[in-house]
């Protein structure tokens, strides 16, 4: 019962080959089997890459041929962002930070983005910043440096003037398939932005 209270965690900061394989390990030395089929259950086989599915998780004999074809139709026929990720959870804490790992992929002077000094900027320095482009497409890119799992960002446009912006903001895991948490695209929007959301591991 505890094993399987860990397992099922969306917070849970490792591979899921890495899962499935320590899981192994627990099975083998419970040679009863009687527990094996529900400890397997807990291992979300479509967040493995087919490879993994074959070589790694097929030799071990611990899944039934079915549910690993399941597996494979699963994370072939479903978008990318509705696959149950698993992530880090880090309450109260910003990650999009350089000791989190975070980096700024996208975007002018990335150095402003993330450095946290919301006191010294002007036009010329201390902050990031984008063409606005009719097509939308430009724009400000973060990569976490884990899966994580967020549902708050706070985020402080420019507001040195009388300007306002408009904005969406979107998540992804793979920075291929993209899920909208923000659409303030509508709005007219300035200096500090505390928005809340449902959590998304991203």
């Amino acid at each position: 019962t505890a094993l399987l209270t860990v397992v099922r965690r969306d917070s849970f900061a490792a591979s899921e080959k890495e899962i499935f394989q320590a899981l192994c390990r627990w099975c083998q030395q419970h040679e009863d089997g009687a527990d094996t089929q529900e400890v397997m259950s807990a291992v979300r086989l479509p967040l493995m890459t087919l490879t993994e599915m074959l070589n790694v998780v097929r030799p071990s004999g611990l899944v039934s041929p079915d549910d690993l074809l399941d597996a494979i139709k699963t994370r072939s026929e479903s978008r990318n962002m509705d696959l149950n990720y698993r992530g880090m959870l880090i309450p109260e804490e910003n990650i999009a930070t350089m000791k989190h790992g975070a980096q700024v992929v996208k975007g002018e002077l990335k150095s402003s983005l993330l450095d946290g000094d919301t006191q010294n900027y002007d036009l010329d320095h201390g902050f990031s910043r984008h063409p606005i482009e009719e097509d939308g497409r430009s724009g400000l890119q973060v990569k976490l440096g884990q899966p994580s799992i967020i549902n708050h960002i706070r985020l402080l446009l420019w507001d040195r003037d009388s300007r306002s912006y408009s904005y969406y903001i979107e998540v992804s895991m793979d920075e291929l398939d993209w899920v909208r948490v923000i659409d303030h695209s509508k709005y007219l929007c300035r200096s500090w932005q505390n928005l809340y959301f449902t959590p998304r591991i991203c």
